[in-house]
């Protein structure tokens, strides 16, 4: 029996985790990811993969760096082996990234406990990175500060390599005649030179080589053959020395074996599971809470080897009341498929995984996954379809247990329909006894009755498009699905006569009956479905225009305040420049003409209007009309009504000043004394946001009236002389309507069309008196 890892292509995910590792073990735990033997465990890696995903999303990833397995050169210097230099830089490297993950992760440790905690177990080999970086350098050469002897070996082979040099030098300028080219070269490790073969008896010497073509000799002079076995010496007790600190290096790592590997395993490790927190990451997947009840609970599940842009997502549930669904639909239609998902969920779940959900699944520790899915037939073991999957069946029967799920494709299929019926219904009725979680696939009319009429059972379809005669792949739970093998075989051109033949049977034994039922109930599912989208469409709706009306309130809240403020700073300012000009009439108290009582009954005056509110009395009018009076008592706000628009009321101030308000915010009043001051006083602006100039183009007329009306008080508030209307050419009627208006405001001087640096005859300049 193929292993579950198999047949539902687990390797192919555990390729992709791979792909994601930078050192060898995390490599080769992701390329062996299998199920953790105790549900302890499993939660304890959720929980970790959990806060790696999580520490991914926020500040990228740890420093992770290559790293290599160190096992193997470990064992060898137990062994007393001498590591090469490449040896122990990859130890050394080790200790280098675990430094920096420590640091990495340190810094963050009260928002990633569990992975702190698992750098907390990282052994500081500090002194030994940096003994071998003492002897090794960047390029892996042993470098000459290693030791004194070693600096001094070196510095005597550069020194007799530099003397015999200008020796050879010397002696090519006087034997240029006898040498095939003037210059020095290497043969066995010597320096020597190619002397014409024909001259090589005026050499004394050691010949070396000879070319191909014969024609030069190479030969060692015998004042360089001492020169030569001087360096040959030394450098031998050079690689002597190099050997010696090797082994010294490799005795420091023997030493620290432990520590080694610990943290070479640790790297691996985190190494490990970042690398299953990017696979997560990229199949937006969500960690699967681990329940103590026997459930499955998937919500929109996506097959992970599947197209993302065009996989159907499905929803599965089973629990202690349903323990067994049956899946029948059309072929092709996406039953195998819908059954490796579920296995796939699971799986991944319990070697630790994310999973492709909406929303975090809901799922229970299974000690065991089985599963029959696919064409069983083996040509080596002499085994049909049927045999094969009766195998398969008979091992799954021997070792099922309760807390096992169970995947079935096509149960029952190989042998006559009738026997594999009832072996199939049999079989299924072994499995609930058993107490085991069951997800199969069939085509046979008889399990659908069985799923409909049995406890803890249902039926579920993969859905049909009737119209377009292709399959949605839709899974749907609690109604058993048509096979559409006739329609499909019409589909593809199978003789009509053929089929028409194959209906009338089908209507002889009544099994027409049964399609059409099946039809009605789809036809309802379907309908029932349609009604319950449109009803979520309305709840979408309802709850956006809900939101949408707080937000408004909450605006127009937030603009009552703001213009009360307003309100009150406007009544402040006013009785402030006032005092101002009292005071100033104080100043003032020496000249003959000012009286001295009339600037006190004056200050009096001022501070009564300041403490007193205004008095209005309600008229009794029921209607509103332009010119009439009226109050928005919310705002402390009197004027009189300008103008009427639908279920708006615009208002002038008895001060000039405009605001606008619903019909049922205000109240009519009589008219009201008004306190006139002989010169308007100046006024701060109410909002900062008030420019030199104005756009409408695009408004309604009514609209655009509205905004020039607030622009202008917003800008006499700002003290401007001078501001721009842009109000366009179109057909004119807009720029009719701002004059028009212009010539009923007493506070603008004049307007005229702007020049052609303003905007021309598109736009109005407006001053102000």
């Amino acid at each position: 029996m193929q292993s579950i890892y198999e047949l539902l292509e687990f390797d192919k995910i555990q390729q992709q985790i791979a792909s994601n590792t930078q050192s060898d073990i995390g490599r080769h735990r992701a390329l062996s990811c299998s199920i953790l033997p105790t549900i302890d465990e499993l939660a304890q890696e959720l929980n970790i993969l959990d806060e790696m995903m999580v520490l991914s999303l926020r500040y990228g990833h740890l420093p992770m760096m290559v790293s290599s397995n160190l096992e193997p050169k470990i064992d060898y210097a137990l062994k007393g082996g001498t590591l090469t230099a490449e040896d122990l830089e990859a130890v050394a490297h080790d200790v280098t990234i675990s430094l920096k993950i420590v640091e990495s992760v340190r810094r963050r440790e009260g928002a990633f406990p569990l992975i702190n905690e698992k750098i907390m177990q990282f052994i500081a080999l500090e002194q030994l990175e940096k003994s071998i970086h003492k002897i090794i350098g960047p390029d892996l050469g042993i470098l000459n500060s290693a030791s004194p002897t070693l600096n001094s070996l070196r510095r005597s082979i550069s020194e007799t390599e530099r003397k015999l040099t200008t020796k050879i030098q010397t002696a090519i300028e006087g034997l240029r005649d006898y040498m095939t080219e003037p210059m020095a070269t290497i043969r066995n490790g010597h320096f020597v030179l190619p002397i014409k073969t024909a001259n090589k008896a005026k050499i004394a010497g050691v010949i070396h080589d000879v070319s191909d073509t014969g024609v030069t000799t190479f030969i060692e002079p015998e004042w360089a053959v001492e020169f030569n076995n001087q360096i040959y010496l030394l450098k031998i007790a050079e690689r002597e020395e190099i050997q010696r600190l090797l082994k010294e290096l490799s005795v420091m790592v023997a030493l620290n074996s432990a520590p080694i590997l610990a943290n070479n395993r640790l790297i691996g490790y985190l190494d490990f599971v970042q690398a299953k927190a990017d696979y997560g990451l990229s199949i937006d997947g969500k960690i699967a809470v681990l329940s103590d009840e026997k459930i499955i609970e998937l919500s929109k599940a996506r097959h992970p080897l599947l197209d993302p842009k065009t996989v159907v997502a499905n929803d599965f549930h089973f629990d202690q009341k349903l323990r067994l669904i049956v899946i029948s639909g059309p072929n092709a239609g996406g039953k195998t498929v819908a059954i490796k998902t579920l296995g796939l969920m699971v799986l991944m779940n319990q070697c630790a995984l994310a999973l492709p959900t909406s929303k975090p699944a809901r799922l229970s520790y299974f000690k065991h996954l089985f599963a029959d899915i696919g064409d069983n037939q083996s040509i080596s073991s002499n085994l049909s379809t049927f045999s094969g999957h009766i195998k398969n069946l008979a091992f799954i029967a021997e070792e099922v247990g309760a807390d096992d799920l169970v995947l079935l494709d096509e149960i029952g299929t190989g042998t006559s329909p009738l026997e594999g019926e009832a072996l199939a219904i049999s079989f299924l009725d072994y499995l609930l006894r058993a107490e085991c979680f069951v997800l199969c696939s069939s085509h046979y009319d008889g399990l659908k009755d069985y799923a409909l009429s049995g406890e803890n059972v249902t039926n579920a379809s993969v859905m049909f498009d009737e119209t377009k005669m292709t399959p949605t792949y839709i899974l749907k739970q609690g109604v058993p699905g048509r096979s559409y093998g006739l329609e499909m075989a019409e589909r593809y051109n199978l003789s009509s006569s053929i089929i028409d033949g194959a209906r009338k049977i089908l209507s002889e034994r009544g099994h027409d009956r049964g399609i059409s039922a099946l039809d009605n109930l789809q036809k309802i599912i379907a309908d029932n479905e349609n009604r319950e989208r449109l009803l979520k469409d309305e709840i979408a709706k309802n709850e956006q225009a809900k939101k949408r009306l707080i937000e408004r309130e909450e605006k127009l809240d937030d603009e009552r305040s703001r213009l009360l403020e307003d309100v009150e700073l406007n009544k402040r300012t006013i009785i402030e420049q006032a005092n101002q000009q009292i005071e100033a009439i104080f100043k003032e108290l020496q000249k003959p003409d000012v009286k001295m009582h009339e600037v006190i009954a004056a200050k009096r005056k001022l501070k009564e209007i300041a403490e007193e509110d205004i008095e209005v009395t309600e008229s009794s009018k029921e209607k509103v009309n332009v010119d009439d009076y009226v109050a928005i008592k919310e705002l402390g706000i009197i004027g009189r009504v300008e103008r009427l628009a639908n279920d708006k009321v615009f208002i002038v101030s008895p001060d000039g000043f405009k605001f606008s308000a619903k019909l049922d915010q205000v109240a009519i009043i009589e008219k009201p004394a008004q306190v006139r001051l002989d010169k308007p006083l100046d006024l701060p602006r109410l909002t900062s946001d008030v420019k030199l100039e104005l756009n409408v183009i695009g408004l309604h007329v009514d609209e655009a009236l509205y905004e020039v009306e607030k622009y202008l008080d917003g800008a006499r508030l700002k003290r401007f002389s001078q501001v721009r209307i842009i109000h366009g050419f179109g057909t004119g009627a807009l720029k009719r309507a701002i004059h028009d208006y212009l010539n009923k405001c007493d506070f603008v001087g004049s307007f005229r069309p702007g020049d052609q640096h303003e905007g021309s005859g598109g736009a109005t300049v407006v001053k102000f008196k």
